[in-house]
């Protein structure tokens, strides 16, 4: 990116955006949808770490990370 202030003087600087992941999409398809809430529930009440729908890393996935998942929802309310 290139700037130049009111005297003329430019500056320029590199830089990069990566985009915020949302909260509950488990397969990062930009939504959370059906396809989401399918992977939490493949998981429902598992324990330990590294399960991708434990939205709240406290090594289960249960009510809460569904509920947390549904505070996100971008999908059809009745499409599942």
């Amino acid at each position: 990116m290139e700037v130049t202030d009111a005297a003329g003087v430019t500056a320029t600087r590199q830089f990069g955006l990566a985009p915020v992941p949302i909260i509950g999409d488990l397969n990062r398809d930009g939504q959370v949808d059906c396809a989401d809430k399918s992977i939490l529930m493949s998981q429902y009440q598992q324990t330990g770490p590294g399960h991708s729908a434990d939205l709240n890393h406290d090594d289960i996935v249960n009510i809460t990370d569904l509920s947390i998942m549904l505070t996100h929802w971008t999908g059809s309310s009745t499409s599942c």
